[in-house]
């Protein structure tokens, strides 16, 4: 036979190869996973696991993990229309002393996937009562039934976002981030896991809303005290890197083309850009009410205060700016800064998390390495039992020993996926890992004992249709742990899930490649191409 004949006739086999290579691949070579996770980072929140690019979580990095819920209310069944809007959220933001802008409605969000219809969602830190009052104050019809502690499906996946984003653009290598909403439950809850970080470390990140502005304050016209206006907000512009070379650290940003025509218009009709080369210092806290200021404010609370620059202002008085669209955004110190860039980039938090009412649990490294050599040696010993039990029962090499191969080949591809996606592992990873090999040899030693159930097998028809057989039986098995293993992979019951999803992937891919690999590799052995 040809070498072309038999790579179309073992394709099964070529098929595995390849992806025990590509999964040699992702695990080993520097850089390699698609995530990038692996190959980033300085150490310091860094969960590889030292020369293969397999990510740890918390039970086998040591780390922090938050559960915490948003604040805020939502309220449904509430008649609310577009004309109607704005007198709710005034009357709704005047009762809890929060903003308009934490007030949002249907008439906002409504088409929203995740928002009701007809709902009024308070984001803030904020009682109950108020809420209902804000709303009978504007007209509507409350009960107490109505108000729901916590957010909308659609505000929690926006939450979600952000923190995932955030934990991926700080050196929180291997975090994780989801939601927790479930029925007849009083408060949904966000979960959070940093591998190698502290509970400080990752409170400390998550905890701020994010809401970078930069505000221009200058006197008022009517000559009595000063205004202020807000100019751009983190979704106003792109983001670059952090530039510590100067006197003070700052970020670049580019402005995108409607705020840079806004705030071009802002500085000619107000003559800020005109008058503002007069100041010449610019303080964080009681600032002149004749001083032209640019501050940047991160949740209300300014971390930065600098005059206009003249070629700046020149570009606003020229029109340039619409043009370049180019603008910095400084900061007092690097690490401002930093967290700056980190906010940009990833939104700002519609609402904040309670702390208060959170969980917090902190693995310590040292732990973390026993589980991880525990682990180890669970699955040593799990795949040395293995082979000697296939060996027991076959006593034949030709039979045993690609058996034992093919098992083990699921689990170095399932670890080579998991390195690729820059998936971090648990424990309960750990646990399907171990059932997939069972399950595996399962099913290939139905294939083993019908291939050689009755008779030698004479030729490549006798194994095919014998083959055939093992696997519809195979295939059952499949489908019914799929079935049974769904909910857990589904719904949000902790560890559980990540157990099922493993078993799951496991399952998928003995069916579809090691278990036929296994019979080309069995048929090549037992016919000798007759």
């Amino acid at each position: 036979m040809s070498v072309l004949g038999a790579a179309r006739e073992n394709w099964r086999v070529l098929l595995l190869v390849v992806l025990l290579l590509a999964s040699a691949f992702f695990l080993f070579f520097p850089g390699a996973p698609i995530a990038g996770a692996a190959a980033e980072g300085d150490g310091g929140g860094n969960a590889t696991a030292g020369i293969s690019n397999i990510q740890f979580g918390i039970d086998l990095a040591g780390g922090a993990r938050i559960s915490a819920p948003p604040n805020g209310y939502l309220v449904t069944g509430v008649d609310v229309t577009a004309e109607n809007r704005i007198v709710v959220k005034e009357s709704v933001a005047d009762a809890t002393n929060a903003s308009t802008e934490d007030v949002v409605t249907s008439v906002d969000y409504g088409n929203n996937e995740g928002f009701p219809d007809d709902a009024v969602e308070v984001r803030a830190d904020v009682s109950r009562q108020a809420v209902i009052d804000g709303l009978r104050n504007a007209g509507l019809e409350v009960s107490d039934g109505d108000v729901r502690h916590g957010v909308s499906e659609y505000t929690l996946d926006l939450m979600v976002d952000v923190l995932g984003s955030r934990l991926s653009e700080s050196v929180f290598t291997g975090g994780e981030v989801r939601g927790a909403q479930t029925r007849n439950q009083p408060r949904d809850r966000i979960i959070i896991r940093a591998p190698g970080q502290s509970i400080e470390d990752l409170e400390q990140l998550v905890a701020p809303q994010g809401k970078v502005e930069i505000v221009a304050h200058y006197p008022n016209p009517n000559g009595s005290g000063a205004q202020r206006e807000t100019l751009l907000t983190q979704e106003d512009f792109d983001a670059g890197t952090v530039d510590s070379s100067g006197e003070n650290p700052f970020v670049p940003v580019t402005v995108t083309q409607s705020a840079a025509d806004d705030m071009t218009a802002f500085m000619q009709d107000s003559g800020f850009a005109a008058n503002s080369q007069g100041t010449v210092r610019c303080p964080t806290e009681d600032i002149p009410d004749s001083s032209y200021c640019i501050l940047t404010v991160v949740d209300n609370e300014t971390v930065y205060s600098s005059p206009l620059g003249g070629d700046l202002a020149r570009g606003f008085q020229t029109g340039d700016f619409r043009q370049s669209r180019s603008f910095v955004v400084y900061a007092p110190d690097v690490a401002t800064a930093q967290d700056l860039l980190i906010n940009m980039r990833s939104g700002a938090l519609p609402t904040t998390l309670d702390f208060d009412d959170s969980t917090q649990v902190l693995i310590s490294p040292a732990l973390a390495e026993d589980f991880r050599q525990n682990s180890l040696l669970t699955g040593v010993i799990a795949v040395i039992a293995v082979v000697l039990t296939v060996f027991a029962r076959y006593g034949d090499p030709r039979v045993a020993v690609p058996m034992a191969a093919t098992a083990l080949s699921e689990v170095v591809i399932l670890l080579g996926f998991a390195a690729a996606i820059g998936w971090p592992l648990q424990l309960s990873h750990v646990a399907g890992f171990i059932a997939v090999i069972g399950t595996g040899v399962d099913d290939l030693i139905i294939i083993a004992d019908e291939v050689q159930a009755e008779d030698d097998v004479s030729s490549t028809r006798v194994f095919q249709s014998r083959f055939r057989k093992a696997f519809w039986v195979i295939g059952a098995a499949a489908a019914t742990t799929i079935v049974a293993m769904s909910p857990l992979a589904i719904l949000d019951l902790g560890q559980l899930r990540g157990f099922a999803i493993i078993t799951i992937l496991g399952v998928l891919l003995g069916v579809a490649v090691s278990r036929p690999a296994y019979g080309s590799i069995l048929r090549s052995l037992t016919t000798d191409g007759r």
